[in-house]
């Protein structure tokens, strides 16, 4: 019989006994295979035309660390299985690693938004201490929460470029993350909509909506004069949230907001201990080497 392919449910055992038959093979990468359990455990693996391969012999070819990462993550998983393959392993991983928006564009995002959710996303995990998040997890986090991703583009400002150093209110790191969060979170996404139009616009006459021009005058007041720090970061991002929680329970507002350190202790805010706790979690503790 020659090479063939089939699909097959790849449960934690199945794939020790596929592992058994890995007599000689690269060393296996931890890190990736911490981060695809993540996703498995998730309910985030899709099949992508790569396959568990196996020579002709019966021992297994290409594929060690989608196993492991099955046994970590501790559920089945839909795999493509190829069986029979010439034993040359001189064709396999030879192409050129893809970046971040290699993987998102073909997966098929819109290179629009692509920019923007990337560097919400980027902002969200450094505020959970994740300094460099590898490309596949930002993917995953998006492909996850795809919902929200094609929300953002239609809840935030378009604007028109800028010239170089030219300061615009919604187009700002802080607010990008912001805007993502509140929408992982299940916030309404017209009302989402409506806080963003005011804080670019400047335009409101409803006094029960001012918390949006509190937050739009800090942007355009102070945000530019402090030093670029994470400290200015987190605390803009927070009040951001303030603001739009203000805004959504109608309450009048016309002073600064004051953001408290950590920001746990921020009642007001409770969209960021949802997607942190929630949408975040696993990758959090990927990250911390659980």
């Amino acid at each position: 019989m020659g090479a063939f392919t089939r699909f097959e449910t790849i449960t934690p055992n199945i794939a020790s006994i596929y592992l058994a038959r890995n007599t000689h093979n690269r060393k296996k990468k931890d890190k990736k295979i911490k981060e695809w359990a993540v996703v498995m455990r998730a309910g985030g693996w899709k099949l992508n035309g790569e396959t568990i391969k196996f020579y002709e012999d019966g021992t297994l070819a290409d594929g060690q660390n989608r196993l492991e990462a099955v046994i970590r993550a501790g559920v089945p998983v839909e795999m493509e299985v190829r069986y029979g393959i010439p034993n040359n392993i001189t064709t396999f991983d030879i192409g050129s690693n893809r970046n971040m928006h290699d993987i998102l564009t073909l997966s098929g995002y819109k290179q629009k938004n692509l920019n923007i959710v990337i560097k919400a996303l980027r902002m969200m995990l450094f505020l959970v201490n994740i300094q460099n998040p590898a490309p596949d997890t930002v993917g995953d986090i998006i492909d996850i929460y795809a919902k929200a991703v094609d929300a953002a583009g239609r809840t935030f400002p378009s604007t028109n470029a800028h010239k170089p150093g030219e300061f615009s209110v919604t187009r700002n790191v802080c607010c990008y993350a912001a805007n993502l969060c509140l929408l992982m979170a299940g916030e309404d996404e017209q009302t989402v909509k409506e806080f963003w139009d005011i804080v670019k616009d400047g335009f409101c006459c409803d006094e029960s909506k001012t918390a949006a021009i509190v937050f739009r005058n800090y942007m355009i007041s102070e945000y530019r004069s402090t030093v670029d720090d994470a400290t200015r970061r987190t605390t803009t991002f927070a009040m951001a949230l303030m603001a739009y929680n203000d805004f959504k329970s109608r309450v009048a507002r016309t002073r600064r907001y004051r953001v408290v350190t950590p920001l746990s202790e921020n009642a007001k805010i409770s969209q960021w201990e949802y997607v942190k706790c929630v949408c975040l979690r696993p990758y959090i503790e990927q990250y911390n080497g659980k």
